[in-house]
């Protein structure tokens, strides 16, 4: 039975490692990446329009430069696009953006479906959220059945094309002065193009139309296309910017995963995989010690220790102790008869002669007796040990001086 449990936890190891191995030939998305991107071919990407883009335009490319950079490299008829992006410019970035349209550029901005906040003061044009979101869902709800019971929703109207079956998704709505509405959803502007300077910049209310799912309804590719058309020529080049949907994304945790980094933290996962199945079990067969540990003197005394409390009688450790005592002051032979030698021993500990006279026969009798207490005999050796503690103290100070 524990062959056999050995055996499946064996298999269980190797399936794991199989399965970290596995991850350089197809990793999961997760969500710290944005999912709106050209890379993306989840619903809400836009790879299949860059594809798309590219057969349609001499050249269709991402970018991954910051605008200061990009601008350099780019011509007058060029047509950036900026669909969705994680971040949005800021006052210093809008600024060259918009200096290159001035002088014949031509710019696509598109705030990410769901989030329409945009508000660009150059061009005295806005996105702004077609429901008030600061109210509650169900206020949200009863103000929807209201619209849909008054009066059907509206078409999408372009000027771009006419005669197609278009679904636009949408949560905002364009609102400023001047510009050109060209898309038009249920009496809210979702289009407009406005010359700025020599260039065009066309804004959208949300970049859902270029999106994987969207294109995949029957006309909207073609309005898709019309969008781009409205602003770039067959010679133009379309620039479709990664830089603020790389920014934006969180990267704390996510860096180990990200396409450069991938196989190595593959490589690293494996490793560690290896080591914790290397340390969990035993490979082959158990290897003798290398050396015998040593034994202490903290070993013996535990034995000894044991030894005296097995026995129950208390006579042993103190005949032991009192017979190291003897030898150690050098009183192996004397007698309790003889006062000459008690006195001295006396004067050595600075205590009464008397006193110690009592204590070394109550330990003579204790120790001759029949059978001894091990909490008598320890009363007695402390009292032995005081007196040798007083004598070797008082060595001490005599050898100071």
């Amino acid at each position: 039975m524990r062959r056999n449990a050995s055996t499946f936890w064996s298999w269980l190891w190797q399936a794991g490692l199989i399965a970290v191995i596995s991850l350089h030939f197809w990793f999961p998305r997760y969500s710290q990446q944005p999912l709106n991107d050209t890379y993306s071919t989840e619903r809400a990407g836009k790879k299949a329009f860059f594809l798309l883009e590219q057969r349609r335009f001499v050249e269709a490319r991402r970018n991954d430069l910051s605008p200061a950079s990009v601008v350099e490299e780019m011509y007058d008829d060029d047509v950036f696009c900026l669909l969705g992006p994680s971040r949005q410019p800021d006052q210093r970035e809008w600024k060259v953006l918009l200096d290159w349209v001035e002088q014949g550029g031509s710019l696509i901005i598109a705030p990410a479906y769901g989030a329409p906040s945009l508000k660009i003061d150059e061009l005295g044009l806005q996105v702004e959220p077609l429901f008030d979101f600061d109210i509650n869902l169900g206020e949200m709800l009863e103000q929807v059945q209201e619209q849909n019971q008054e009066e059907e929703p509206q078409p999408v109207q372009t000027t771009l094309f006419g005669g197609g079956e278009l679904r636009w998704r949408s949560t905002g709505k364009v609102t400023g002065d001047g510009g050109e509405v060209i898309v038009e959803f249920d009496d809210a502007a979702q289009a407009v193009l406005k010359p700025y300077g020599s260039g065009r910049v066309l804004l959208l209310a949300s970049d859902e139309i270029f999106s994987n799912g969207s294109l995949a309804y029957k006309d909207n590719g073609i309005l898709a296309q019309r969008l781009v058309e409205s602003v770039a020529s067959p010679e133009s080049h379309v620039i479709f910017d990664e830089y603020y949907n790389s920014i934006g994304a969180p990267k704390v945790v996510g860096l180990l995963f990200d396409p450069l980094l991938r196989p190595l933290t593959v490589q690293l996962l494996a490793l560690l995989l290896l080591f914790v199945w290397y340390g969990s079990r035993r490979f082959g067969r158990q290897l003798p010690a290398l050396y015998k540990p040593r034994h202490n003197i903290v070993d013996h005394t535990d034995a000894l220790g044991n030894m005296y409390y097995r026995t129950g009688d208390g006579r042993m450790a103190l005949r032991d102790y009192y017979e190291q005592l003897r030898k150690d002051l050098q009183f192996r032979h004397m007698s309790l008869t003889d006062n000459q030698a008690l006195e001295t021993l006396a004067r050595r500990a600075d205590q009464e002669p008397q006193q110690v006279r009592d204590l070394l026969a109550r330990a003579n009798s204790a120790i001759n007796g029949s059978k001894l207490k091990r909490r008598a005999a320890a009363e007695i050796i402390r009292d032995l040990a005081t007196l040798r503690a007083g004598i070797l103290r008082k060595q001490s100070v005599r050898a100071k001086s």
